[in-house]
């Protein structure tokens, strides 16, 4: 999946490939062009908008998956090792996931 990044003002800052899981109809993301993103830009203000039909005009807030509560966070960490074949011993342990959150006010 890419998405398109978004800063503050709306300034486009820039197309990435990411992994992606759906749990209970929301949307967790992770990748390391997301994980320099917010490396570089800092997390807050940043948003996502999806190149994904399911998602199409929706602005998302990104949020740390790993701040939910530990049983939906174990069950997306199931589902990504799932989804792209990685064990316990592969790249999600050593990944950041974040969760995003619909931003109501946002549209495009």
């Amino acid at each position: 999946m890419s998405g398109t990044w978004w800063g503050q003002a709306g300034r486009d800052l820039e197309t990435c490939d990411a992994l992606y899981v759906r749990s209970d109809g929301e949307w967790y993301i992770a990748g390391t062009d997301l994980v320099r993103n917010v490396a570089r830009h800092g997390l807050a203000g940043l948003t996502v908008v999806l190149d994904r039909p399911e998602a199409a005009g929706e602005v998302f807030a990104i949020g740390e998956a790993d701040e939910l509560p530990p049983e939906i966070y174990n069950r997306v960490l199931e589902l990504f090792r799932a989804k792209y074949g990685l064990d316990g011993r592969q790249d999600t342990e050593n990944r950041v996931i974040f969760n995003l959150a619909t931003n109501s006010l946002t549209t495009v």
